[in-house]
């Protein structure tokens, strides 16, 4: 794959991400304000939300590498996303250390789940799938 579309796919992903992050926090937030005149959202946090989405893209597009072996693209894949939630999320509204370790755990807690629940249903697709093709017509129609 050449540096182009590379460089386009980890972008559109980060788009893509950004934009479903945003939508989250939006909602999250709608439900905590306390009516203050405050921005729902800082301009510092939405830059933070980018950085993030970056290093999931990209941690995606390390991911799909063929070369890298499957379980090693999942470590790969879940390391720069802890690294990032730990940098944009957690940094940035210094908390302290004990709320730091709760954080990650719950992150890759959430994490693994998300994973675990991926490979069941696409693995039942998958399966689906391969069943119906294998099906052939055992009676043809004659006249």
């Amino acid at each position: 794959m050449d540096i182009k579309k590379l460089t386009k796919n980890i972008l559109t992903s980060a788009c893509i991400y950004f934009t479903l992050i945003n939508a989250v926090y939006m909602l999250f937030m709608t439900f905590i304000t306390t009516g203050d005149d405050s921005p729902a959202i800082e301009a510092s946090r939405v830059l933070l939300f980018f950085v993030f989405s970056l290093l999931w893209a990209l941690a995606d597009a390390i991911r799909k590498v063929k070369a890298i072996p499957f379980p090693l693209g999942r470590i790969i894949h879940f390391v720069i996303c802890a690294f990032g939630f730990y940098s944009c999320f957690m940094l940035a509204v210094r908390m302290t250390p004990s709320n730091i370790l709760t954080g990650l755990i719950i992150f890759s807690l959430v994490y693994w789940s998300c994973v675990g629940l991926k490979a069941f249903f696409s693995s039942r697709l998958k399966r689906n799938r391969e069943q119906s093709q294998k099906y052939q017509g055992q009676f043809k129609n004659k006249k």
